[in-house]
Parts: C-alpha cells; structure tokens; sequence
C-alpha cells in the first residue's frame, strides 16, 4: 500500500493491534550502543557546513543522505508540518532517500502517523512494523517493508514543526543509542536549514514586491552583520569538531535574527510598497 503521495485523512479501521504495540522506544534503554565514531561524523557534518555556506539548497538532501551512512539505514527523511488549503493537517517529507527516495513531496495525515506521535509527545519514537497500527505504511514491495524507524523531532524557537528519520527494511538492523546520537546532531541542522530557507525566501519576495529601493538597499545593510557571523559559526565546525553542537545552536541564533530583520523590514515595505501587493504565504512565514 505505502502511499505517502496522498495524505490519509481517517484512522485505519482494521488495525489489529494498539499504538503501543508498534511503538519500542523504551528499548533504547536496554540495547547496547555500538562505539561512536566521531570521525565519520565530523566529515559529514563538514560537508553539511560547506553547502550551509555556498549551496543552501542543497542541505536538506545532504542531511538524509548522510542519516543513510551514518545510521546504516535504508530509507531516510525529514518532514514538515503543513496546513493544506482545506484545512487538513499533513506532514510532507520535504526531503527522502535510500528506498524511500521516491516518495519525496509526499504527505502522511499529522494526526495518525508516527511523526505525529513524535511532535506530539515532543519526544525521540522508536516504532517497529508500524504497518500494524498505521496501515497506510503497508508496502507492496517486500523490500519496502518498514522493520523499524527511528524519528527525531526537530524544533525552532523551542516549537516542534517535525521530525527527521531513518527506515531499516532489515530484520537483523536495530536502532541503538550512538544512532539517536548522531541523529540528534542532524536534526540540529535539520532546524537550522530549514530556518535559513524560510528566511531566504522571506528576502526574494520582499526584493520582489517592494517598490522601494531603499527597502532592498536596507535589507542588505542590515543582515549582512548575522549572515557574516552564520558563515564564520559553520567554518568553526571543520576546526573544532568537538564543539559542532554549540557552533549549530549559535548558528541558529544567527538565522533568527535574520528572520526578525526580513520580517521588520516587510511590515515596513507593506506599509510603503505598491497597491495589492501579495502577502507571504502562509508557509513561508511559518518558521520565521
């Protein structure tokens, strides 16, 4: 079935076991954490600093690229909260790879999925043959067939907005500790991309609709200051890799203060700019 292109509106009526059934965190606890191996982080994480810099765009897909080497998994992703224009509440997996790859851009329902179970109970999930209670992950492919799947929620200004995860379609590949260690790291980048995405869009729809030179000559004065210091926090990361957690979690400062100066200067060009200017969607302003 796995059918994540259509979102599910309506619980499964023929799951035959319970929530807690398929959910196995608790095991996290009880399962012993292979050796860390701080190297192949640091390189992936100088590679997700590096396209931090010079290609923004390019992040996310790293990001679930390097959960697949780092996790040893075989499906990977990360999903945002969205309000449809009916009104229905979806996670969209904005980025996928490994089996999974192919289902990018698709939706599963916010309020029957395990990412929901994850931003709900704003914690890590562990959730086994999840199939069984969420029905709609039922593969028709063998191969596809979701043995375990690790979530990490993400979060900006303290808000959960989703979850990044890793997919094992192997019976003998089990989660472990070091795994939610390294993709707690991630989910760290995670947060940051995706704050910097809505904030460089934020930027090209006000260059865009304003009518005011001033206003763009503005914007770039201003942001210039935190963008510099953004850049300078991730090229820390390949000199002190040890400190790569601090250097993200002041990176994200930085791109906060760049949300709120975007976001300063359009009620101002609002209130300058031409007659039926657009407003910005929904969710472009959704994280700022």
């Amino acid at each position: 079935m796995l059918s994540p292109k259509k979102a599910v509106t309506t619980e499964d009526k023929t799951r035959s076991v319970s929530l807690e059934t398929v959910i196995a965190t608790a095991e996290f606890v009880l399962r012993r954490s292979r050796a860390p191996d701080y190297e192949l982080e640091n390189q992936a994480l100088h590679r997700l600093a590096a396209l931090f810099s010079h290609a923004p765009g390019e992040v996310l897909q790293q990001l679930v690229d390097s959960a697949l080497d780092l996790c040893d998994a075989e499906s990977s992703g990360i999903s945002l909260a969205e309000t449809q224009s009916d009104g229905s509440s979806v996670f969209r997996w904005i980025a996928t790879a490994g089996r999974y790859q192919k289902y990018a851009g698709g939706t599963t329902p916010r309020n029957h999925s395990p990412c929901g179970i994850t931003v709900d109970r704003a914690s890590v999930q562990l959730v086994r043959r999840p199939e069984r209670y969420f029905e709609y992950l039922r593969a028709e492919d063998p191969a596809e067939s979701i043995c375990e799947g690790l979530l990490v929620p993400w979060y900006v200004d303290a808000s959960c907005y989703g979850t990044i995860w890793v997919i094992t379609h192997r019976e003998d590949r089990h989660f472990d500790g070091e795994d939610l260690r390294r993709m707690s790291s991630l989910a760290d980048f995670a947060a940051a991309a995706i704050r910097h995405s809505s904030a460089e869009g934020e930027v090209h729809v006000l260059l865009r609709l304003s009518a005011a030179q001033e206003v763009s000559n503005q914007l770039a004065h201003r942001i210039n200051n935190p963008l510099q210091g953004l850049s300078n926090l991730l090229s820390l990361i390949d000199l002190q890799p040890a400190r790569a957690k601090e250097l993200i979690t002041d990176a994200q400062v930085q791109l906060g203060r760049v949300t709120g100066l975007v976001q300063e200067i359009l009620m101002t060009s609002s209130r300058r700019g031409p007659k039926g200017a657009r407003k910005l969607p929904a969710s472009s302003r959704r994280l700022g």
